[in-house]
């Protein structure tokens, strides 16, 4: 069933490379008393802006200096009403997500479409942030909250992963992260996903670096960090994401070589900022939360682990002037794991393992939960390992397909 769930998922993703995309952005124009219409699809939102304001581009088409347009948002149509007068310079924006009704005022085109870039990117009042917490919850295309694609669901991956399901960094049979000194690993993971939007599929790829890191004191106590890269492109819009985790990880009931149970809780903290010039996005998260790893060595070199973990994320407010970073968080997710990681066959160094998780958005989102199937290979020596997996998340509108491969080595 596993192997069948992880060759459709497969199909589903590179099969939608063939597929009809739609872009993030579009506008629908209509001029002339609405008897003139014209879509313009970008993946670049201030491209889009500007061009739809001044009628340049695939707008030339649009005579007069007043006219309207539907804002398809992150793959929400009619997420956004904007009504253009440039005998006044002013754009009149209206949403049926939030009441929305703002006007926006420049001294030329050029000013005019940086308004509302502005007002989108950075917020100016209250409504933008409103406006933006709406279209979170309801599109699965946005890229900072509440799906499976988004950075707060990819840090809480990463924590769980780097801090809590994770394997051994060598043969020692001894409670994973008890080893004596210190271990460092590097992980390079590859994605490709497909979203579900009101306006048709969307494929994106992402790439991930993680580089962990454990420093032990003695072999209860033990101080875990990780910082990560992530680069995400999305129909063609691109997305950069850098940030680091703290943690100090405690071993109530240590599990030595002949013992059966292990019992580890890390509490950590970390930070993350995201940026897109062509989304017109940039956020800086804040997380905190606690992992509980639960582990019983079954057989002779067998391993069962059980892992919860809860994480809290808030933006953090950047100050630009008389405004701030507009994109607002307010998540927290719950994941819980089992992983078994076994010998293949007799051999002293070649492990497999597969494992499931469980992930739930407890706040408002589009996507409530979605479930992981992985499993891997590990090649250990007495020192270092070589480690590979592949993996498929899952949920009602999203599938993704993930490879990774890395390596430990104790210091």
């Amino acid at each position: 069933m596993f192997f069948k769930k992880i060759i459709i998922v497969t199909l589903v993703c590179f099969g939608s490379l063939y597929a009809q995309a739609e872009k993030l952005f579009a506008v629908d124009a209509t001029w002339n008393s609405g008897t003139e219409y014209l879509q313009v699809e970008n993946s670049s939102f201030p491209d889009l802006i500007k061009t739809f304001v001044d009628h340049s581009g695939n707008f030339s088409g649009i005579t007069g200096n007043q006219y309207d347009g539907s804002l398809r948002y992150y793959g929400l149509p009619n997420a956004l009403k904007i009504s253009v007068d440039l005998n006044l310079y002013t754009l009149h924006l209206t949403s049926q997500l939030t009441g929305l009704d703002v006007t926006l005022q420049g001294v030329d085109e050029s000013d005019l479409a940086q308004k509302l870039i502005d007002w989108i990117y950075l917020e100016g009042d209250s409504a933008a942030g409103t406006f933006l917490r709406e279209a979170i919850k309801r599109s699965a295309a946005t890229i900072t909250d509440g799906n499976p694609g988004s950075s707060t669901a990819l840090l809480a991956g990463n924590t769980f992963q780097m801090f809590g399901l994770f394997q051994g960094s060598s043969r020692d049979q001894t409670m994973r992260g008890s080893e004596a000194g210190a271990h460092v690993g590097f992980l390079v993971k590859s994605s490709s996903y497909e979203i579900d939007t009101p306006v048709g599929k969307m494929d994106g790829s992402r790439t991930q670096i993680n580089i962990p890191l454990w420093l032990h004191f003695g072999s209860r106590v033990s101080l875990v960090s990780n910082i990560a890269f992530d680069y995400n492109s999305l129909e063609g819009t691109e997305f950069y994401g850098l940030g680091t985790d703290l943690g100090l990880a405690f071993r109530p009931v240590l599990r030595l070589d002949e013992d059966r149970f292990g019992w580890q809780v890390t509490p950590f903290f970390g930070g993350y900022g995201l940026a897109s010039y062509d989304g017109v996005t940039a956020a800086v998260l804040g997380q905190y939360g606690l992992i509980n790893r639960f582990e019983w060595r079954v057989f002779d070199r067998s391993l069962i682990s059980l892992v919860s973990q809860y994480t809290a994320f808030k933006n953090v407010e950047v100050s630009v002037g008389d405004y701030s970073l507009s994109t607002p968080i307010n998540q927290n997710i719950l994941k819980n794991g089992i992983m078994f990681d076994t010998p293949v066959f007799s051999l002293q160094s070649l492990y497999a393992n597969i494992y499931f998780i469980d992930t739930r958005f407890l706040e408002d989102a589009n996507v409530n939960s979605f479930q992981t199937l992985g499993g891997g290979l590990s090649y250990r020596l007495k020192t270092f390992s070589l480690n590979l997996h592949l993996e498929a998340d899952y949920a009602n509108n999203y599938q993704n397909l993930n490879v990774g491969l890395g390596f430990a080595w104790d210091l």
